[in-house]
């Protein structure tokens, strides 16, 4: 960071957008390794939020526990959550947490992926 001349750097892992129920207790987990390592070292290291973003109500308590607890300054979402875009209604308490905590949004350029362009492995149809 220093020969590159950066003061401080902000932590982020991707936000867990479509991975059911299991995504909550993965954004825990790592939102609990980011806060380790910037316990080592919070003059220099910031997060953001890993959030279960495809379960709504669990990542606004997620985002409020990272932001009142472990220091975080908000979290990053991409434009889309499996087919809803990020206006869509379902996704509200994650905004609204969002706002009542006064914590920044990154919104990430993700796009969606074109049929064509979804991965195959070999020997499988498109």
């Amino acid at each position: 960071m220093d020969e590159r001349g950066l003061d401080v750097l902000s932590l982020t892992t991707p936000s867990l957008h479509d991975l059911g129920p299991d995504s909550v207790e993965l954004a825990r987990c790592a939102n609990d390794a980011v806060a380790e390592a910037i316990a080592h070292h919070p003059d220099r290291f910031q997060a953001l939020a890993t959030l279960p973003v495809g379960m709504p109500d669990e990542a606004a308590l997620e985002l409020e526990l990272c932001v009142r607890t472990l220091g975080c300054k908000g979290t990053m979402l991409c434009g889309h959550v499996g087919h809803r875009n990020l206006d869509h209604t379902d996704l509200l308490p994650i905004f609204q947490s969002a706002a009542a905590l006064k914590a920044a949004i990154l919104l990430h350029p993700e796009r969606r992926r074109r049929q064509s362009e979804t991965p195959t492995t070999p020997g499988s149809a498109p």
